[in-house]
């Protein structure tokens, strides 16, 4: 990758090496640098040299963008069969102890991985339900197909579809579908976050008489035991 950003900083007439670090980060892997380089040319043509560095991180966000609308497919995708099954008998297994999984479970990690390979082929999944599927890909992306699935068992619509993308450990996007409310929670990271295409920001609420705590906790940990 460092070599194939080189040879397009050459292209593009520069050796600013912080070009080279955005380079990287917007070609995933070799069968990508052939059309990054042809973006970002046609992107950089017409526009001075020192230009360079905000044309090729706009080509870095419109490539960030389309990711983040395979994301927010995928999770919907996942909660429309959420919603297609919630007064259908389920099917119910004892995955671990405290610990169930139902056939939605299965049926929304298929949908949702469909979305993913259909459009991110070469990409790492690894998911709650149907384990990890490892490629050669930088990019790895995390489902939980069904998100509270003892809420959605005892039909208290509180859950929800999760899917992110990861890569070298960082979270990159990141989407919540809660389907009972139409609820779509999407997150660039380094840009805003927003519900249903709307921006959300940090409350500047800061005493706690004027906060609200909402506690969630795994049935297998000690936090459980001890309360």
């Amino acid at each position: 990758r460092v070599a194939v950003a080189k040879a397009l900083g050459r292209t593009l007439g520069t050796n600013d090496t912080r070009v080279f670090d955005v380079l990287k980060n917007i070609i995933a892997d070799d069968k990508e640098a052939e059309s990054v380089r042809v973006a970002a040319a046609e992107a950089i043509r017409g526009h001075p040299a020192g230009d360079a560095m905000a044309v090729l991180r706009s080509v870095a966000r419109d490539r960030s963008a389309a990711v983040r609308k395979v994301a927010e497919e995928a999770a919907i995708v996942g909660g429309r069969v959420l919603l297609e099954h919630r007064f259908t008998p389920l099917e119910i297994t004892l995955k671990d102890r405290q610990e169930v999984v139902t056939n939605v479970d299965t049926l929304a990690d298929m949908a949702i991985g469909n979305v993913l390979r259909r459009y991110c082929p070469d990409h790492s999944i690894i998911s709650e339900e149907s384990g990890t599927r490892l490629t050669a890909s930088p990019y790895t992306w995390i489902v939980d197909p069904l998100d509270g699935t003892e809420s959605y068992i005892r039909g208290q619509n509180f859950s929800s579809v999760t899917v992110a993308l990861t890569s070298a450990d960082q979270t990159l996007i990141g989407v919540v579908y809660h389907p009972f409310n139409d609820e779509l929670y999407s997150a660039i990271a380094g840009a805003e976050t927003t519900v249903n295409g709307h921006p959300m920001h940090v409350t500047d609420i800061r005493g706690t008489d004027e906060a609200r705590l909402i506690l969630d906790y795994s049935p297998r940990d000690a936090l459980r035991q001890h309360l």
